[in-house]
């Protein structure tokens, strides 16, 4: 009998596959071509010749800033993908509307540094996005030009980060698509002393 057991123990061990220890490498190139604009808030002005609204005449209908583009993977990591674990902002003290951003990222980097028209850089406030759950969506508030929040959701709607200390409100929401994540910005800052539209920018990390 105890024969018949070291037999069968001998026997498993030989047709035991052992556990793979193959470690996936990240694939920036591949990453990159799935970088997707997620909708964006604010408004969209039309130039119409002697309109009493003072933006009218101004405001050009065109997205004039957004990070991060296919020029710009020589400046990200190409080792490991960043994670989006915060932000840094501005609101501007008259329309309490966001008027600077900057993303920030787990490997210590940072998106540039996005600025108004005639607004400095200082006095910025930091806001960290709860690392527990994913980004499922993105709600924005913005009535009716000016950005006046911004929230990163989970699955079950749960707030994961919010910009800016202004009222609750409804706005519009973007979902992300499984297996994205958060990784840029884009949107009109030169227009004004506050972003006019805002927007994000998700990719899928891809691996080898």
């Amino acid at each position: 009998m105890k024969q018949a057991q070291e037999m069968f123990s001998n026997l498993f061990k030989t047709v035991q596959k052992p556990v793979s220890t193959v470690k996936r490498t990240f694939d920036l190139e591949a990453s990159m071509k799935t970088l997707r604009r997620i909708g964006l808030f604010g408004e969209v002005f039309v130039q119409i010749p002697g309109s009493y609204n003072p933006l009218a005449n101004s405001v050009p209908n065109k997205i004039d800033f957004e990070w991060p583009t296919q020029d710009d993977a020589e400046d990200l990591p190409s080792d490991n993908p960043i994670k989006l674990v915060g932000f840094k902002f501005k609101e501007d003290e008259k329309v309490r509307a966001i008027c600077a951003l900057q993303l920030l990222f787990s490997n210590g980097s940072s998106s540039p540094l996005f600025l108004a028209k005639r607004v400095k850089g200082d006095n910025l406030k930091r806001v960290d996005l709860d690392q527990r759950e994913p980004v499922q969506s993105i709600r924005g508030d913005a009535p009716p030009m000016w950005i006046k929040q911004i929230y990163f959701l989970d699955s079950k709607g749960k707030q994961l980060a919010k910009l800016f200390s202004s009222a609750d409100n409804d706005g519009q929401v973007f979902e992300l698509n499984p297996g994205e994540e958060v990784i840029g910005v884009y949107g009109n800052k030169n227009s004004f002393n506050c972003f006019i539209n805002l927007g994000f920018i998700a990719w899928t990390p891809k691996f080898r």
